[in-house]
């Protein structure tokens, strides 16, 4: 006579365990029992007035104005165009301060043996890149291969857009020009004022003009200190 399984109220499984059942040889099999679906939680109401930002903006907006001009090289990432006006270039006496930052030195600054060790010329152009933003590149005049390959960077530039990147083993530069990009191959240049007036402003904002200089003071001292 077969004997199967009976099931015991107190015993039985909760929903979430697993049952067994026995069959007539013996064997126990066992397989999960069904759950019964979970009410989806209804979904929270978010007032966002809430969490309006009350901070004002750090920076102003990217359309702003341009003001300030520095005086850097064009680097290697953006394209560039220089300013083909004459009056938009000078040559000038210029000295390296913190970062590798360049300063232009006017004629009104003391001259002696120890200053002229630490200034040397530089053919400043005004040039602009494809984001707009306008600069004054210091072409140093010393050491010939690469100032011929910067003022050929720049002839360049004059006409089309470029980016250059240095190459120390040819001393000099290698340029691409903008041909694979036609959208800025054909753009113009929009210059937020004339280079020459940008040229002004560097020369404004980047020169020392005074022996008590306080950016001046702080370049000497530290070529004092290393004995220069």
């Amino acid at each position: 006579m077969n004997t199967f399984s009976h099931t015991n109220t107190e015993d039985s499984p909760s929903p979430s365990t697993v049952s067994h059942s026995e069959k007539a040889d013996g064997k126990t099999t066992s397989h999960p029992s069904t759950q019964p679906a979970q009410p989806t939680p209804p979904k929270k109401k978010v007032d966002r007035s809430a969490f309006v930002s009350q901070t004002q903006p750090v920076t102003a907006p990217s359309e702003a104005k341009q003001t300030k001009f520095p005086l850097r090289k064009p680097g290697s990432k953006l394209f560039f165009r220089v300013s083909p006006d004459p009056d938009s270039r000078m040559f000038a006496d210029v000295i390296e301060g913190n970062m590798g930052k360049i300063h232009v030195v006017g004629t009104s600054v003391t001259r002696d043996a120890r200053l002229n060790r630490l200034v040397s010329q530089a053919q400043l152009v005004t040039c602009i890149n494809e984001k707009s933003q306008c600069f004054v590149w210091p072409i140093k005049t010393g050491g010939r291969d690469w100032y011929k390959s910067a003022l050929d960077m720049a002839r360049e530039a004059e006409t089309q857009w470029i980016r250059i990147e240095g190459d120390s083993f040819a001393q000099g530069y290698r340029m691409e020009d903008a041909s694979a990009y036609p959208t800025l191959a054909a753009c113009v240049p929009e210059w937020p004022l004339p280079p020459s007036e940008i040229l002004d402003e560097t020369l404004a904002n980047e020169a020392i003009n005074e022996d008590n200089d306080p950016v001046f003071v702080e370049i000497i001292g530290k070529h004092r200190k290393a004995g220069e």
